[in-house]
């Protein structure tokens, strides 16, 4: 190539040109390496016959790590929502590290029985065993509320969750369509872009999204279900809230698009986002643990039930517990819905409203034909040791409950406070794992079209040094030309 002095400054003048670009490119990297959602952007340089440059800025990505990233975010946060409730459910219920346990309240019972009836004379100690069944009646009751309360929390969440995607949504509509509009102009759609790629990870933490990208920028959202969250328009993502919840109450599903919304399974959820996370809780999890505490009553109501001392068939009837159903017994078997809810303990029972403590000992809460101390022995002890005895005998529970198999009272609120125990170990566990396969996505996406402060600052340093090389060049034709004009003069 022949370098004349002209095409000499044409090509340090174009140098200068295409340095203020590449300069522009890397101030705003610079500026935008302080956002996790900035896509770094790179100036690529083409060379022309005459050695003349042309700059073309270009938006670093990677579709398949950001899809990566989106799935492994969406499960992290369904987790960690999973983990950290499981947490506070089983505080409400067994207070911190078991204290106010169900199970904790059965032992107290348990003991305050036995040695009622190694001294069924004592009156102190008939009323201490029926201040120890009113406890036990109490933590039901209240853990029930607990329980639906926590529903009820659960339900909220979810509305708030709904909300928030329409409102992501709406935006994406809008950041959409500019890319869209930017693309098919020809002009640069970066930061428009940037913006879609921020609402993506925000919708990520309420709902799993599996986007597509189609002509001209256009995106396409699905859900992990291959449900359509978003074409050209936003689909309706709705919800129907559920004021209060009672154990019967069953909640409604958020639909997208009129579906339901599938939601997790597993102590280490396949839920992906907090809202599929949230229902696990509210319709699984927190089910579970309502009938496993209603199950727990019904082993009370059985254990402690009156039976006909006369053998003429009447039916077994509750005694000391109580529940809304009663006196009749609950089926065998079966979940009682809400039983622990309305568990008490019998009133003929209480002392302070006319009932007698000593009914324990004797029987008759359900007439005469229920009397097992017909003398009125004090040193009567067969009852008190017949009501030990049912106390840890097994009894069938309702495998629905979360729990299958025989289990004594107190041996199965052992194993509820296992299941639970198991559930939030297992939870926390996998909310490390899952939070730890999360950043390290997040960390390769952000080394990949993220920002590296070295670097820029090393290109600007050789752009600095590129223009001053080219201003040189400008100079030293400037003075050959002049030199060239004087000796024609």
């Amino acid at each position: 190539m022949n370098l004349t002095l002209t095409s000499a400054l044409r090509i340090a003048q174009n140098s200068i040109l295409n340095s203020g670009t590449r300069t522009s490119v890397l101030t705003n990297n610079i500026a935008g390496a302080s956002d996790p959602n900035y896509s770094r952007r790179d100036a690529a340089i083409t060379y022309g016959p005459s050695g003349e440059q042309t700059i073309s800025v270009r938006r670093v990505e990677n579709a398949s790590l950001l899809n990566s990233s989106l799935r492994a975010s969406a499960s992290a946060v369904a987790q960690e929502t999973l983990s950290s409730s499981v947490t506070r459910l089983s505080r409400l219920i067994n207070g911190v590290d078991g204290e106010t346990s169900i199970s904790s309240a059965l032992t107290n019972l348990e003991n305050s029985l036995q040695l009622y009836s190694g001294d069924p004379g004592n009156e102190i100690l008939a009323s201490a065993t029926i201040d120890s069944a009113r406890e036990v009646a109490d933590r039901l009751s209240t853990a029930s509320g607990a329980v639906q309360l926590f529903r009820a929390e659960a339900d909220r969440q979810m509305e708030q969750s709904v909300a928030d995607i329409n409102a992501l949504l709406a935006e994406f509509k809008q950041v959409n369509d500019n890319v869209i509009a930017e693309t098919r102009s020809g002009n640069d759609a970066s930061q428009w872009l940037d913006r879609r790629d921020t609402l993506l990870k925000d919708l990520s933490t309420h709902i799993a999204v599996n986007p597509v990208v189609r002509d001209d920028n256009d995106m396409v959202l699905y859900t992990y279900q291959g449900v359509t969250l978003f074409e050209t328009n936003p689909r309706a993502v709705t919800f129907s809230p559920t004021p209060t919840f009672d154990p019967s109450t069953s909640g409604a599903l958020p639909r997208i698009d009129g579906i339901p919304l599938d939601i997790g399974s597993g102590a280490s959820t396949n839920a992906a986002g907090s809202l599929a996370a949230w229902a696990q809780l509210r319709d699984d999890i927190a089910v579970d643990a309502q009938a496993q505490l209603d199950e727990i009553a019904r082993g009370l109501v059985v254990a402690f039930a009156e039976t006909d001392q006369t053998g003429g068939g009447a039916p077994t009837l509750a005694g000391l517990f109580t529940y809304d159903g009663g006196p009749a017994m609950p089926p065998a078997g079966a979940v009682y819905t809400g039983m622990a809810g309305s568990i008490s303990v019998n009133n003929l029972y209480l002392p302070e409203v006319g009932g007698s403590a000593l009914l324990l000992r004797d029987g008759g809460a359900n007439g005469a034909a229920y009397v097992a101390n017909s003398n009125g022995d004090s040193g009567f002890s067969a009852q008190l040791l017949n009501l030990t005895e049912n106390f840890g005998a097994a009894y069938a529970t309702d495998a629905t409950a979360g729990i299958a198999g025989s289990y004594s009272l107190a041996s199965y609120a052992e194993a509820s406070l296992g299941w639970m125990e198991g559930i939030r170990s297992t939870a926390s566990a996998a909310a490390d794992r899952k939070s730890v396969l999360s950043e390290r996505f997040e960390q390769q996406l952000l080394n990949e079209t993220g920002v590296n402060m070295d670097e820029e600052m090393s290109r600007l340093i050789e752009l600095e040094q590129s223009y001053e090389a080219s201003a040189r060049i400008i100079a030293t034709v400037d003075q050959l030309f002049q030199t060239l004009l004087d000796s024609i003069r």
